[in-house]
Order: C-alpha cells, then sequence, then structure tokens
C-alpha cells in the first residue's frame, strides 16, 4: 500500500491529521482506514477522468468528507466503495460542467499533456484514444472501476444500473477491445 502511494504522487491527508491515533474516535478510525484502503485508487480514477491533479485531490477529499459527514448523521453504508466511487463521478461532473462553462471544453486524452513525451505516454495515449472511440461511455466507466477492483454490485451500484448490466457493458467491452487489438480469447 505504501509504494503504490509512493508511485502515484497523491498526497493525501497531513500528517498533523494522522497523528495522536488515542485522541480519535471510532468514526475518525473507521474513516481513515477507509481513507488508507481506497484513497490511492480512487485518486488514480480521479486523475485518469481530469488532467487537474489538484482537483483529483479535493475531489478526492470531498468524497470523504461526505463519508463522515453521513455517518455522522447516522447512516449506515453498506457498500463503502461504492459510496465513494459514486460521490467521486459526481464531484468530476460538477467540475467538467463548471470547467467546460467556464474555458470551453476540456480535453478529451488525460495523457495530452505536452510536458509528458515519451514513447511509453504516447503509446498508452494511443490505446486510450483507441478504446475511448470503440468502447461507449458507461463501458469505460465499467471498465475503469472493475480496474479499480470493485465488484458487479459495487460498481452497479455507483453508476446507479443493474448488475448484470454490469456484466453485460463488460463482456461487451472486452469482447470490443479483443477485436480491435487483435486479441486471442484464452
Amino acid at each position: 500500500m505504501h509504494r503504490a502511494k509512493a508511485n502515484s504522487g497523491f498526497q493525501g491527508i497531513s500528517a498533523e491529521a494522522r497523528a495522536e491515533p488515542n485522541q480519535r474516535t471510532d468514526l475518525e478510525r473507521e474513516v481513515m482506514a477507509l481513507y488508507e484502503e481506497t484513497a490511492v485508487g480512487l485518486f488514480r480514477y480521479a486523475l485518469a477522468a481530469t488532467s487537474d491533479r489538484e482537483h483529483a485531490e479535493d475531489a478526492v477529499q470531498e468524497c470523504f468528507y461526505r463519508y463522515m459527514l453521513r455517518r455522522r448523521q447516522g447512516a449506515l453504508i453498506r457498500r463503502r466503495n461504492s459510496f465513494l466511487y459514486k460521490c467521486l463521478r459526481e464531484q468530476l461532473a460538477i467540475h467538467l460542467q463548471e470547467s467546460t462553462t467556464r474555458h470551453g471544453p476540456l480535453p478529451q486524452d488525460p495523457f495530452d499533456d505536452p510536458r509528458q513525451r515519451s514513447e511509453v505516454v504516447l503509446r498508452r495515449a494511443a490505446l486510450h484514444r483507441e478504446a475511448s472511440n470503440l468502447l461507449t461511455p458507461r463501458e469505460l466507466d465499467c471498465i475503469r472501476l472493475r480496474a479499480q477492483g470493485l465488484r458487479y454490485e459495487d460498481i452497479a451500484s455507483a453508476l446507479g444500473i443493474r448488475c448484470g448490466t454490469v456484466g453485460a457493458l463488460l463482456a461487451r467491452a472486452v469482447c470490443k477491445l479483443r477485436s480491435a487489438f487483435g486479441c486471442k480469447e484464452s
């Protein structure tokens, strides 16, 4: 887990907020444990959706803030990952809407940063563009969430669709990608 955090570059909660574990409430310990478990995955998902690193960090923090508020209000959140990813999608959608109205459309490809022009990044960007052109937005969302390790039930809850639809979308996406990239079924 610590290695993933170092590689992602995600700053997260400050050292002061992590200090003094004896003074934390049960709820704070619950949120910190959830944060340690899921923050890097949420951040990577947000960063893939927006090229704005600061906004990605803010969106992840907002998700945990909302989680904490809901729990303080006494809500029982059974599918915590689904709740967080759904909240993150809402935050990213709001940011996209605000950015589009203020600054015009955002670039479609999150890897179009001219400062990162290495061979690997160019190949990854080309694959991303090709996959984005082949797949529907729902299929892309399902693949991204599944790649983060979410179960079908969690993906369905996060996207507001049925579990069977998640399976169908993933199967369709895999078929499209296999045929486009010339992969044989294993």
